[in-house]
């Protein structure tokens, strides 16, 4: 009888196991693939990036241009400890993760890679096009950053940074290819996914890790990388998909937290 009791009880447990592992088992295929998605590391552009980058013109040169980058480094240290110097180190995560709910509010629905894996693909693989571009054109200018210029507080370690070089920007390049992408996909906030972008360029001003210059460059990149993208017919299918999700999401009415969407609000109406 005792045998019997065990045998019953290892019954019971095994029984336990078995559906934890089976339940396991039919969940991880959807987070493996929205993973796998965010973690393919392939470019639409390909050898197309050298081509980009050689169109990038010069940094604009003359001591008005140079007295206005030193003025903007200056003032932007002021900022120090503030929300919008919060908001800068916040800006400095360039992971998809972070950017999806950095453009959350300005697209008007919240963006996860669970809930849109495809487009979160999308704009991971466009952005890191658009960061290709940039620092292909880096190693043409070589120009050195603010903080190595003029000296002052930055908002993050430099040791984190990969390159040495101001012009153009990496991270507003991946901002602006964000938003331009998003701003093709949901043409009725162009308005707010522009000035949310505008404002991710700007946060590299206040880090010190850009000048005004520099931050308007990456523009310029984004520009020409989406253009690019545009023609991409692989680029265009993937559109297709990354339209369909972010109906369902707007379907859904899943909406970012208005919190977070307030504390941007600043972000629209001046540069810093």
């Amino acid at each position: 009888m005792h045998e019997m009791r065990n045998y019953l009880r290892w019954l019971q447990l095994f029984g336990a196991s078995a559906l934890l592992i089976t339940a396991a088992v039919t969940l991880t295929p959807k987070r493996t693939h929205a993973k796998r998605l965010i973690d393919e590391n392939h470019s639409y552009l390909g050898a197309a990036v050298p081509q980009l980058a050689a169109r990038v013109p010069p940094p604009p040169q003359g001591t008005a241009v140079e007295e206005a980058d030193r003025r903007a480094f200056t003032t932007t240290r002021a900022l120090q400890g503030s929300w919008r110097w919060k908001r800068a180190e916040s800006d400095a995560n360039q992971s998809p993760k972070s950017l999806l709910r950095a453009f959350s509010c300005a697209s008007g629905v919240e963006l996860t890679s669970e809930g849109a894996p495809h487009l979160a693909s999308l704009l991971a693989i466009a952005g890191d096009d658009g960061a290709r571009v940039a620092s292909r054109t880096k190693s043409r200018f070589g120009r050195a950053r603010p903080y190595v210029l003029y000296g002052g507080p930055i908002c993050q370690s430099p040791q984190i940074l990969h390159e040495a070089s101001d012009y153009p920007s990496g991270h507003s390049a991946r901002g602006w290819t964000w938003g331009l992408v998003l701003a093709e996909l949901i043409p009725n906030r162009r308005a707010q996914l522009s000035s949310r972008a505008r404002a991710y360029a700007e946060s590299r001003v206040v880090c010190g890790f850009h000048s005004p210059t520099g931050a308007e460059a990456g523009r310029t990149v984004a520009m020409l990388t989406v253009n690019s993208l545009m023609r991409n017919p692989q680029f265009r299918t993937d559109m297709q998909q990354a339209s369909k999700e972010l109906s369902a999401l707007r379907q859904r009415g899943q909406l970012p937290p208005a919190r977070q969407c307030r504390s941007e609000d600043p972000l629209m109406d001046k540069p810093y």
